[in-house]
């Protein structure tokens, strides 16, 4: 079993339900903080504890566009 924050499972949830599609920092921010300017770099943080507690394998990282799970 993983324990998760709040914000850790919102962001894994969005990455989800797009599962297979590029979800960008602003629109995690935005579906998770309900910002977007201020908290891409919180969003960053709550990847990088989601990669340790689940694989870092498991989200990927496009540079200049966002991260996303296959299918």
């Amino acid at each position: 079993m993983v324990n998760l924050t709040a914000r850790e499972f919102s962001v894994l949830s969005q990455l989800m339900y797009k599962r297979g599609t590029i979800v960008s920092s602003h629109e995690l921010a935005e579906s998770t903080f309900h910002e977007s300017s201020r908290t891409t770099n919180a969003v960053e943080a709550t990847i990088s504890r989601l990669r340790r507690k689940i694989g870092h394998h498991i989200i990927e990282t496009r540079r200049s566009a966002g991260y996303l799970i296959k299918r």
